[in-house]
């Protein structure tokens, strides 16, 4: 087997990725250190929160998706070691898709209080995308691993490449759909809650504008993997990648802020226009949700 940097003594972008996985254990050994100090101050959160709640399990595993993907990418990088390019390669994918599928989460969990309140009638349809979505972003590991097994056997090596091609194509679709419908999301929030501030849900609002640096970091973040796939010089589609990679940090980053943020609003943050706080903090009241509704479609009935 020829490996892709076989021409050159080191692939000196391994030390991006060396960088790279330190900064990814200091941001979780961080957030570890931030669940354990507000699951001992619960009764002045906003948001309730546990050790292992869905919130701290997505980004637990985003984080720890990272740290994979950096130590098999700094295997990758090992100069003439067919087996730890082999193991690095499949890794890698469990360590991209894993992040994938937990910022994906991420977004589906802090969304749907949103996705109810501004696009009740898309919400099943939503669910039902999010419930899939696994299903095609992992893909591209099993294919990942049958290429890696099977790449020395000259009479499969292509169709099983090809298949890998395709998994990785309807991986990166699902990502860029994703992205896409949660910065739409996001958007018509702010949006409508602009235009008619009858009810505005401070965690609804502190979601949607820092989610939306959270897609834009994701989006970059795509963008630099794809032009390193088009890049012949190897070392310079190891930087750009390892720039990806860091754009895939900065996702982790602006989740984590998001949770801080929540964190610090004061108990009630909910008001309507009388001042009057909603009484539970992680949610708007139904006659907040029938008001605002009704708001809304009185706003877009006067613009049509």
């Amino acid at each position: 087997m020829t490996l892709p940097h076989d021409g050159i003594d080191l692939d000196v972008s391994i030390y991006g990725y060396v960088a790279l996985l330190s900064f990814s254990l200091l941001q979780m050994i961080f957030f570890v250190v931030l669940m354990l100090r507000s699951s001992n101050q619960n009764e002045k959160r906003v948001e309730k929160d546990t050790f292992f709640s869905p919130i701290n399990k997505a980004l637990i595993g985003i984080f720890a998706s990272f740290i994979i993907q950096n130590i098999s990418e700094i295997l990758r990088r090992i100069p003439r070691n067919v087996a730890s390019f082999r193991i690095g390669s499949v890794t890698s994918y469990i360590g991209l898709s894993g992040a994938e599928y937990g910022a994906l989460m991420y977004s589906w969990i802090r969304s749907k209080g949103i996705i109810e309140l501004i696009m009740p009638n898309q919400f099943n349809r939503i669910r039902v995308f999010v419930a899939i979505a696994p299903v095609l972003l992992f893909a591209e590991v099993f294919s990942s691993t049958a290429n890696q097994i099977l790449i020395d056997d000259p009479s499969i090596t292509k169709p099983v490449s090809f298949v890998h091609f395709i998994c990785t194509i309807l991986a990166g679709l699902t990502v860029i759909t994703s992205d896409t419908l949660f910065i739409y999301i996001f958007i018509k929030y702010l949006r409508e809650t602009q235009a008619e501030t009858h009810v505005v849900d401070a965690k609804f609002t502190i979601i949607a504008k820092y989610g939306i640096w959270a897609i834009v970091f994701e989006y970059c973040a795509f963008v630099l993997f794809v032009i390193a796939l088009f890049t012949p010089e190897i070392v310079s589609a190891g930087f750009i990648m390892v720039a990806g990679g860091f754009c895939m940090n900065c996702v982790g980053i602006a989740l984590v802020y998001i949770k801080i943020k929540i964190q610090r609003l004061p108990a009630g943050s909910v008001r309507g226009t009388s001042g009057i706080r909603s009484e539970t903090a992680s949610e708007v009241s139904k006659s907040q949700l029938h008001t605002f509704t009704r708001s809304l479609s009185i706003h877009k009935k006067s613009n049509s």
